[in-house]
């Protein structure tokens, strides 16, 4: 396709920037991971020549190529494209913005799944103090950040703090208002989330009845 548009001429950086970000979707979702991170490479590289090295697009496209490499399983290599997004978002961004939330939040993500959750735990906890100011506290995007300061409360051994935020957690998925908020596949991996700290914390209990709240198909 992009082959076409370049011969007919009509296919200029920003259109071609386009076509190839979504090939890059397109690669991701059909497990060709390793395309999509060469995709990605060439959105950013032209995104590069088309904007400031401060604009907000321009960290759309490095969160792109992190998200695409942790895919392919490079998360080391993601985390300097990951941080230099974040570092963009909040220079670009209002405090206050829900897609700072979002930068902050995937960033911890990269850094806990690499093993370092004390670096992880203040971004998850701001991530979602500013989700749950947008959103609202039992909002299931401001649940799912949640979950990731749930995992690092845990990994960083502070186990009262893990065990009270998974009983608060687990009682707001419990609040009818909320369970009717979220889809189902949402709600069975939140409690999923939750329930594999209950089982890690030794409350075989809690977990069972966690699992027991999971829709079996």
């Amino acid at each position: 396709a992009r082959d076409r548009y370049r011969a007919s001429g009509r296919l200029g950086d920003a259109s071609e920037a386009g076509l190839l970000a979504a090939m890059a979707t397109l690669a991701s979702r059909m497990n060709r991971h390793e395309e999509a991170v060469s995709l990605a490479r060439e959105v950013l590289d032209i995104t590069h020549r088309l904007y400031p090295p401060e604009h907000p697009l321009l960290a759309g496209k490095l969160n792109a190529l992190a998200s695409a490499l942790v895919d392919a399983g490079h998360s080391a290599e993601a985390e300097p494209f990951s941080r230099q997004a974040l570092d963009i978002n909040r220079r670009a961004l209002p405090a206050d913005s829900v897609r700072l939330a979002a930068s902050v939040y995937n960033h911890a993500m990269l850094l806990l799944d690499h093993g370092r959750p004390a670096q992880a735990l203040p971004l998850f906890v701001e991530a979602r103090r500013i989700a749950a100011a947008g959103y609202g506290e039992n909002d299931f995007r401001t649940l799912l950040v949640a979950t990731g300061q749930l995992y690092a409360e845990y990994d960083n051994g502070n186990t009262q703090s893990a065990q009270a935020l998974a009983t608060d957690l687990a009682e707001r998925l419990a609040l009818p208002a909320t369970i009717a908020s979220i889809r189902v596949n949402t709600h069975t991996t939140l409690l999923a989330r939750i329930a594999r700290i209950r089982l890690e914390l030794g409350d075989a209990r809690e977990t069972l009845r966690l699992l027991d709240g999971i829709p079996v198909n």
